[in-house]
């Protein structure tokens, strides 16, 4: 086996676990397995070949015209790579959802959902958001902001994002934090943060996140999930990929979604941090080599909206745009 990355970029660590580059590890609780190879600092994607993109954790080159210019536009923000350590959020995870098909909201998320055609399953998606300025909050709350695959009508959730926390402070101003983080439901209970990762309010990030299968030397079924975080406004990006010894036991490819979210903290739904407004664009949704945009796919908007009072709306989609793959999230309550 290859060595992830050599010793002096130091070790990655997951919940209490600690992982040496130098092997693949696998944590006890979640059987899953994460690792990464660091690219050499010459390597550009944008002279590579799929092989390559790969190997190093980039998202291969799309067939489909438009979405191939905004890869080469991303790939040419990827200058610095940062390496990946993790660590559990212990408290706050993002809760799946049982929906009838006429339902157009949920208590928690606010965006737009893809379905694919009939015998398809999802096993890529791909978008564009922000980090958005919550700075005017007045009560303490969080945003998650994410694109995944699953969780509506299924317990089975891969998902990536950014957490924006709003804390507020008596006679001073709200303080706010944002990190990217992973999780992949039902086998991690909670948010995978990866600390070492900088992003800032306003920054502009692509999330690209992959699932697919391989068989081990025993003739098992393998899971494998890479996760594939940039930050086009401070040109990094970070990656890592994971194993689970059940094929199926975190996937659902019947929905891929772009989602703004009130996560569950400490067992209940935190207030909506005040986002006020979430731009999405290049919403692309298949598989590594079919691809194709939200307005290709059967799709429909989700509002988020309080499970005591559903006249109470926290969030909701504007129109989505198919000429400009886009849609706007807005917020309008905290709870």
């Amino acid at each position: 086996m290859k060595k992830a990355l050599k010793l002096s970029l130091g070790a990655i660590v997951l919940s209490n676990l600690l992982i040496l580059p130098s092997a693949l590890a696998t944590s006890s609780n979640t059987q899953e397995s994460i690792h990464f190879v660091a690219p050499p600092a010459t390597f550009n994607p944008l002279n590579a070949i799929n092989d390559e993109l790969k190997k190093y954790g980039f998202p291969e080159k799309p067939n489909d015209p438009k979405e191939l210019s905004v890869w080469k536009d991303h790939m040419s923000h990827a200058k610095h790579f940062i390496p990946p350590v993790l660590k559990t959020v212990v408290g706050t995870t993002h809760k799946t959802h049982v929906k009838s098909t006429s339902d157009t909201y949920t208590p928690n998320w606010s965006g737009w959902v893809a379905t694919p055609n009939s015998g398809f399953s999802f096993a890529k998606i791909a978008g564009d958001f922000y980090a958005t300025d919550i700075s005017s909050s007045t009560v303490d709350s969080h945003v998650s902001s994410w694109v995944g695959l699953g969780g509506l009508n299924n317990s089975k959730l891969i998902q990536a994002g950014v957490e924006g926390v709003a804390t507020t402070h008596w006679l001073s101003s709200t303080t706010t934090a944002y990190y990217v983080w992973t999780e992949m439901l039902p086998d991690q209970p909670y948010e995978q943060q990866i600390s070492s990762f900088p992003i800032n309010s306003g920054d502009h990030l692509y999330v690209h996140i992959v699932y697919g299968t391989h068989q081990d030397s025993s003739g098992n079924t393998i899971g494998d999930a890479t996760f594939y975080i940039e930050n086009l406004t401070q040109n990094n990006y970070t990656y890592y990929a994971t194993s689970t010894l059940n094929a199926t036991n975190d996937y659902y490819g019947g929905t891929a979604e772009w989602i703004d979210e009130r996560p569950t903290v400490n067992g209940s739904y935190s207030n909506l941090a005040k986002f006020g407004t979430d731009t999405w664009t290049n919403l692309y949704a298949g598989t590594p080599s079919v691809s194709a945009s939200l307005g290709s796919w059967a799709n429909y908007p989700l509002n988020m909206r309080n499970p005591n009072n559903y006249n109470d709306l926290l969030a909701g989609p504007g129109s989505y745009n198919s000429a400009s793959n886009l849609f706007v999230n807005y917020w309008y309550n905290y709870n």
